[in-house]
């Protein structure tokens, strides 16, 4: 669960900082081995022809296996991730000089707000300054402060030993652009919108992701008096794959034949995080309503199976 929670993540990362960007904004391949600045050249250029010789425009680099640190305070948090390598999301930003620090302190905010708003409690996610032109974005969970994403204004200087090759016309000059970057480790923000998740209480534990987070989006079971006719099981797929294919990812569970251990995988699905579940009765072969319940209200209500996944897809709108 915890990789489907991850894929949604760099999912969101990759909309917000690529797809609905003010910029044009490309993805690369990236190689641990070498410097962004020689991964980049080619683009660099085709950029700047592409968006008139001007600035400014953005280049991201998704890198897999990277190894998480081995000392400092990330290391602190190592042992809950479970692995010593994780993915890195990295965007380069180039900007006009003069432009460089607004820039810098706009997308602090903008940052701190698409973290926020992932979460069930905002307040988790602070801006922390750090030394330099820097600042990191932390979540500040119950043990350990973790940093989700470090932001950087480096100005010129990892271009300035390359001479010419990144000089961009600006005006009747040619300079070098300032460079703002961001990364992003997967790993410690998939910890901490777990940890966000969780949901105590004294009746039951639960996890409450935001809809665009949720691993699963929803489940279906059957819940059979007298055993399970294969018009029911092949009803329960149908459905299934339906929501599937309209972009709704979710969990079959195995067939019951009794009400406790209905509610037994209802406390399952609260555990995983699914908002809802999907019950399948006799009564709907020959009706077709099939009852739609909620994790957070723990309520079911009746819907047609024909609105079954047009009901779901509004629901997860709001």
């Amino acid at each position: 669960m915890s990789q489907l929670l991850a894929n949604n993540i760099r999912r969101e990362w990759q909309n917000d900082i690529v797809t609905q960007s003010n910029n044009n904004v490309s993805i690369l391949s990236g190689n641990l081995n070498t410097k962004w600045q020689d991964d980049c050249y080619s683009s660099f250029r085709q950029h700047l022809q592409l968006g008139s010789k001007k600035l400014p425009f953005g280049l991201v680099f998704m890198l897999r296996d990277v190894p998480l640190p081995k000392s400092g305070r990330e290391a602190q948090s190592r042992r809950l991730y479970h692995q010593s390598k994780t993915n890195l999301y990295r965007c380069l930003k180039f900007i006009d000089p003069k432009r460089s620090q607004q820039y810098f302190y706009r997308l602090q905010r903008l940052r701190n707000i698409w973290w926020r708003k992932l979460a069930r409690d905002p307040e988790i996610f602070q801006i922390k300054e750090v030394e330099g032109e820097a600042v990191e974005i932390v979540a500040k969970l119950p043990w350990i402060e973790e940093t989700v994403e470090t932001i950087h204004n480096h100005g010129s200087r990892p271009l300035e030993s390359y001479g010419t090759m990144f000089e961009v016309k600006i005006g009747r000059k040619r300079v070098l652009p300032h460079v703002i970057e961001s990364v992003c480790l997967e790993a410690p923000a998939t910890v901490a919108y777990l940890c966000d998740a969780f949901h105590p209480s004294q009746s039951r534990t639960l996890l409450r992701f935001h809809h665009s987070l949720t691993p699963y989006k929803a489940a279906v079971l059957i819940d059979a008096e007298d055993g399970v006719p294969e018009e029911l099981k092949l009803l329960a797929e149908f459905l299934n794959l339906s929501l599937r294919r309209a972009g709704l990812l979710t969990l079959m569970s195995c067939v019951n034949d009794n009400e406790n251990s209905v509610n037994l995988l209802f406390k399952k699905h609260d555990l995983l995080g699914i908002p809802y579940s999907l019950v399948i009765k006799d009564e709907t072969l020959s009706n077709g309503i099939a009852g739609l319940r909620s994790r957070d209200t723990m309520l079911q209500e009746q819907v047609h199976i024909s609105r079954i996944t047009s009901y779901l897809k509004q629901l997860f709108r709001k």
